[in-house]
C-alpha cells in the first residue's frame, strides 16, 4: 500500500513539475528581445580611429576615443504614451580602434507594437550629481569628474593637424545639467514573441559641429564646459542620431 501511495505522490510531483516548467517555457515564447544598435560614422562612413586622418575647416584631425551615454530609454505607441520604460536605464556606449561596445540589449519584453522610441543623451539630475555608483555608472569608466560636477555625457578626444610637424589636442567632455538632451524618434516596428528585433541608429559624428551651431574644430578644438559645449549639446540633441528601418 505504501509502494502504491509514494508511486501516486512521484508521480504527481513530476506532473506538476512538467507543468511548471511549460508554462515557464510559454512565458518566455511570450516575450521578445530588443537590440538598440549605434554605428559611429563620419561623412556617412564608419567612423575610423587613430591612423585615419579626416580633413574639416583646412586642418586634418583624427579621433582616438568616442564615448557617450544613453539614458532613460522608453517606447511609446502611436498615440504618444509610454508603454515600455527601462529600470536603471544607464548604458555607456564606447569606441576606439580595439574597443566597441555600441549595443543596448532589452530582453524579457512584453509583445506589442512600438511607434517610437525615447532616450536622452547624459544623466538625469537625479544621478548625475551621484558617484556613487556601480556597472556603466561606475567612476572608474572614466566618465565622471567629481562629486559635484557629475559625468561626461559625451567625449570625444583626438588630435588636430595644423600643418607638417604641428598638432595639438583635440577634447571634448560635454556635462553639465544644461546639457542633458532628450530624443524622440519614430521606429515603428513590433516586439515579437520569441524573436529579436533590431533597431539600428546611426550617429553622424560631423553633425556635432554643424547645426544649429557651426563650429570650426580648428578654433575651437578644447570644449569642457561654457558656451562651447552648449552648443555642441544643442547640435547633438537635433542631428546626431538617425534611425534605420528595423528589422
Amino acid at each position: 500500500m505504501r509502494t502504491i501511495k509514494n508511486k501516486f505522490m512521484y508521480a504527481s510531483t513530476l506532473v506538476l513539475a512538467l507543468s511548471v516548467t511549460s508554462c515557464n517555457d510559454t512565458k518566455e515564447l511570450d516575450k521578445g528581445t530588443l537590440i538598440i544598435q549605434f554605428e559611429n560614422l563620419l561623412d556617412g562612413e564608419a567612423l575610423k580611429f587613430e591612423g585615419t586622418r579626416y580633413n574639416r575647416d583646412q586642418v586634418d584631425f583624427q579621433i582616438a576615443v568616442l564615448k557617450y551615454y544613453i539614458s532613460n530609454v522608453k517606447f511609446l505607441d502611436e498615440t504618444g504614451q509610454v508603454i515600455y520604460t527601462e529600470e536603471e536605464s544607464y548604458h555607456l556606449l564606447e569606441e576606439t580602434a580595439s574597443r566597441k561596445d555600441l549595443a543596448i540589449e532589452l530582453t524579457e519584453l512584453e509583445v506589442q507594437e512600438v511607434s517610437s522610441i525615447e532616450f536622452s543623451i547624459g544623466i538625469d539630475p537625479e544621478k548625475n550629481l551621484s558617484l556613487d555608483n556601480t556597472g556603466d555608472l561606475d567612476p572608474s569608466n572614466e566618465m565622471a569628474w567629481n562629486w559635484d560636477t557629475g559625468y561626461k555625457f559625451l567625449l570625444m578626444e583626438g588630435e588636430i593637424f595644423e600643418s607638417e610637424g604641428t598638432r595639438k589636442g583635440m577634447v571634448y567632455h560635454i556635462g553639465g545639467n544644461e546639457n542633458y538632451k532628450t530624443i524622440k524618434k519614430e521606429v515603428n516596428t513590433k516586439i515579437k514573441a520569441g524573436t529579436t528585433t533590431t533597431i539600428e541608429i546611426k550617429a553622424e559624428v560631423l553633425s556635432l559641429f554643424d547645426a544649429p551651431h557651426y563650429i570650426n574644430i580648428n578654433e575651437v578644438n578644447v570644449a569642457m564646459g561654457g558656451e562651447n559645449a552648449s552648443k555642441i549639446a544643442e547640435n547633438y540633441a537635433n542631428n546626431f542620431f538617425s534611425i534605420n528601418t528595423p528589422n
